[in-house]
């Protein structure tokens, strides 16, 4: 997957992978939305980067979807594709690395198109801890401010990653943020893994951390429509 990636990235190849991709990946929920709407309902949404340079034109081609939310998650900084961009999972004890991921996943945050922030711990930063604390408060005190609640990452936890990281939910607790538990599924049996899952809820509880039992979903469109009335739809489509 990582060479057919590189070898179709910003060509032609790849806007008709990815549309076909999302093509398949809608149906299929529509498909399941339909079959099971007297049991479940049924929500479609996308896990989406916020890269800069791409945001609005994604978020344009998004929203001619039928889709309810999004979610964010920062795996890399910058806009991945370009010279210097840094995994945020990469153990670093680069202070400059974790301010970045702070101000691009916060910026991401203020788009307004989120519904949450997923694995905000996610930045492996394994320097000096009072920097580490002193800039994952502000990504908590902005995420508490513009009403983005936390997702405690699943898989992380199974996975034993190096999130969820005790140090961030303490400063979470700290601030007041919002908590959600994510799945982050990549495969059936995490879903039905409850002992895992029944033991992470025990970890949270134990940092003093109480999840959500229900989120509002923020509709992307919305953000999208404010988007176009800033910038203009030729900007918006054509940067």
């Amino acid at each position: 997957m990582l060479i057919f990636w590189s070898l179709v990235r910003n060509s032609v190849v790849l806007a008709v992978y990815l549309l076909f991709s999302v093509a398949c990946f809608l149906t299929v929920h529509e498909h399941l939305r339909r079959e099971y709407a007297g049991d479940i309902t049924v929500k479609i949404g996308f896990e989406l980067e916020y890269y800069p340079a791409l945001f609005a034109k994604t978020l344009r081609f998004l929203c001619d979807f039928p889709i309810d939310y999004l979610i964010q998650g920062q795996h890399f900084l910058g806009n991945e594709y370009e010279a210097g961009a840094v995994y945020s999972g990469r153990p670093t004890e680069d202070a400059a690395v974790l301010q970045r991921y702070v101000e691009q996943t916060v910026a991401g945050m203020a788009s307004g198109a989120y519904t949450y922030l997923a694995h905000p711990d996610l930045c492996n930063f394994v320097g000096d801890r009072e920097i580490y604390r002193e800039q994952m408060r502000r990504l908590c005190t902005s995420a508490k401010q513009l009403g983005c609640p936390l997702e405690v990452n699943f898989l992380g936890f199974m996975q034993h990653r190096c999130y969820p990281n005790q140090a961030f939910w303490q400063i979470a607790k700290e601030v007041g943020n919002d908590v959600v538990i994510g799945l982050d599924a990549h495969s059936p049996d995490a879903v039905l893994d409850q002992t895992t899952l029944g033991e992470m809820r025990a970890w949270i509880a134990a940092q003093g951390l109480t999840p959500l039992s229900e989120i509002s979903l923020r509709d992307p469109h919305e953000c999208a429509c404010r988007m176009e009335s800033a910038y203009g739809t030729e900007k918006t489509i054509s940067d």
